[in-house]
C-alpha cells in the first residue's frame, strides 16, 4: 500500500478525493499535534491579571491552574467580552476553562 493511500488520498477515474480518518487511526506524530498560534498568543499570562475574583483565581491556583494555555491565550479576552468565538482544538487543551471561567466570575 502507498504512503498517500494510507493518508486517505484515493485516486478513480481521474478524480482525487481525500478523506479524513478518525481520532482512532490517528498518531501522535502527525500534523494534528500542532498548537495553531496566530502571533497574538499570551501564552503563559497568568489569570491574576484578568477581572476575576481572588476567589476564582486561588481556587484555579489550588488546582495547579495560574496562567492560560495556548487555547485560551487565542480565545481568553475575546470571551470576556463576551464576544461570539468557535475553537477547535485537542482534548485536554483548556477549551473548558476558557468557556466556563467567564461563566462563572459573576
Amino acid at each position: 500500500m502507498s504512503s498517500r493511500a494510507e493518508e486517505g488520498t484515493h485516486r478513480h477515474e481521474g478524480h482525487v478525493t481525500k478523506t479524513k480518518r478518525s481520532r482512532e487511526e490517528m498518531t501522535g506524530n502527525e500534523e494534528t499535534d500542532q498548537e495553531p498560534n496566530n502571533g497574538s498568543a499570551a501564552v503563559g499570562r497568568p489569570f491574576s491579571e484578568f477581572n476575576l475574583s481572588s476567589g476564582m483565581v486561588k481556587a484555579l491556583e489550588a488546582q495547579g491552574i495560574v496562567s492560560l494555555f495556548p487555547v485560551q491565550a487565542l480565545t481568553f479576552e475575546a470571551i470576556m467580552r463576551g464576544e461570539d468565538v468557535l475553537v477547535q482544538a485537542r482534548t485536554g487543551s483548556g477549551k473548558t476553562l476558557a468557556f466556563g471561567i467567564p461563566m462563572l466570575r459573576n
